[in-house]
């Protein structure tokens, strides 16, 4: 027989599992799901296909798809995803993104607020590991306004943090006066916050074009390669400005290290990938210097994903395909107008995603007309200017035919540029920095005082309390 808690309110799942693990007095976190496993009836032939979070999530009695969304981290990381999109989060067929991050952290540590573990032992006699202070670029609580700690390696978080809370660093005060009241930060620190609230994955191919329109409309370059006109400005740089260099290295330090006007695909990759999603991170930092709150950002994203729902079968909805896309072309005669009005989308949207496969709108002249003409150079080796004249259409219709045509050899030429590493862009490290590898300080260790459940040891990840 074994002792199963009930997840506390915001509890990260690992938290969770930790509490179960002391309970029981069983100090191997595999050997506990394995028991777990056992107890709750999972045969062994059906192991191997059951994640660890599913296990927690039957033993906390809880449906898979709540406690995902309110015991992980897996909505923040797949708030903007290309893969599985029309899935929701720890819907059945996602097992194997439950199986990489359903226990993973964001960052490198894991944090906690001095504040919330005195609350916590007050209110439920122990404490545990929050959410909300999990969250990229978090170094304060918002409810108590005080600087967290941190403890060194994700192993701490099976042990609470009352225990760890000696050996923990200290953020430090400095970095609560400096960025409280910068408005991009808390902007930030909002949208992500947002993320986390999500039960699906918004469409990846309608974030991307909705970020291009705002950063056009900002002077912004929306397509990859260095800058090629005065005036037009990164994405990357406009993000590296907006932030404190010091708080930005703790969650994206390589962009801190770039060279100003030199692309990086991780971050300026988002307003022309449309296939290929960045972390939720960037996307934050995104829509930070996009749009003037967090509140516009969130309610716009959300929209997009109420308008990449098109087709529903059996209560699942999936994003419009491109094969979709072709059987409605083909079905219409090319016409752009009348595979929008199929898909109730703008015939701009249409045009875009059309062309990006290749496939030019057939409307002007007749579609018969430009038909020809393009048949005639592409298969019998004709000049421009004879397939234009054998289609009865202007050399500029045709030239603008031949270059809607090709628009499947721009996105995947695009798509290989982008890829390509970029050189003399970034010297620094690729993970993010602690706050002490930014501001080292000599902050005193703590407990907390007047406690008698406190710990004075060590924090010993896997180690039974």
């Amino acid at each position: 027989m074994l002792a199963i808690a009930t997840p506390l309110p915001d509890e990260l799942s690992r938290s969770f599992l930790g509490r179960v693990m002391r309970m029981n007095g069983i100090a191997s976190e595999k050997g506990m799901i394995e028991r777990l496993a056992s107890f709750l009836g999972v045969t062994e032939r059906d192991r191997r296909k059951v994640t660890a979070t599913q296990i927690l999530s039957k033993a906390a009695g809880i449906e898979i798809e709540r406690f995902v969304c309110q015991h992980t981290l897996v909505p923040l990381r797949r708030s903007i995803n290309s893969y599985l999109p029309d899935l929701a989060h720890g819907a059945a067929g996602s097992e194997g993104v439950l199986f990489l991050s359903g226990p993973r952290l964001v960052r490198s540590s894991p944090y906690l607020c001095s504040d919330c573990v005195r609350a916590d032992l007050d209110k439920y006699g122990i404490s545990y590991w929050h959410r909300e202070h999990q969250l990229p670029g978090v170094l304060w609580c918002a409810r108590h306004r005080v600087p967290l700690r941190y403890a060194e390696g994700d192993g701490a978080l099976l042990q609470p943090p009352s225990q760890c809370i000696a050996d923990s660093l200290d953020v430090g005060d400095a970095w609560y006066d400096e960025l409280n009241g910068h408005e991009v930060v808390r902007r930030f620190l909002a949208i992500v916050e947002g993320l986390l609230d999500t039960h699906r994955p918004y469409p990846v191919p309608l974030v991307s074009e909705r970020l291009r329109e705002r950063a056009r409309a900002r002077g912004l370059q929306i397509y990859p390669g260095r800058i090629s006109r005065v005036g037009v400005r990164l994405l990357s740089d406009a993000v590296r400005e907006a932030f404190p260099h010091d708080w930005l290295s703790t969650v994206f330090a390589e962009l801190v290290s770039k060279e100003p006007g030199v692309p990086m695909s991780q971050v300026d990759g988002v307003l022309y990938l449309a296939k290929s999603s960045a972390s939720a991170t960037v996307y934050a930092l995104t829509c930070s210097v996009l749009y003037d709150s967090a509140d516009e950002a969130l309610t716009d994203l959300a929209a997009l994903l109420k308008q990449g729902v098109k087709a529903t079968v059996g209560g699942r909805h999936t994003a419009i395909t491109d094969d979709a896309y072709r059987i409605a072309y083909l079905a219409h005669g090319g016409v752009y107008r009348e595979v929008a009005r199929q898909f109730s989308i703008s015939t701009l949207g249409a045009a875009k995603r059309l062309q990006r496969l290749g496939l030019p709108d057939l409307k002007e002249r007749g579609p018969g007309a430009i038909r020809r003409a393009l048949l005639a150079f592409f298969e019998s080796g004709v000049t421009i200017e004879e397939a234009a004249a054998f289609g009865g259409i202007s050399l500029a219709d045709m030239i603008a035919a031949i270059r809607q045509a090709g628009g499947g050899f721009v996105s995947v030429s695009r798509t290989l540029q982008a890829a390509a590493p970029v050189r003399g862009g970034g010297r620094g490290r690729t993970k993010p920095l602690s706050p002490h590898d930014v501001k080292p300080t000599t902050e005193p260790l703590m407990t907390v005082a007047g406690s008698s459940t406190v710990a004075k040891r060590s924090c010993k990840p896997n180690a039974a309390a």
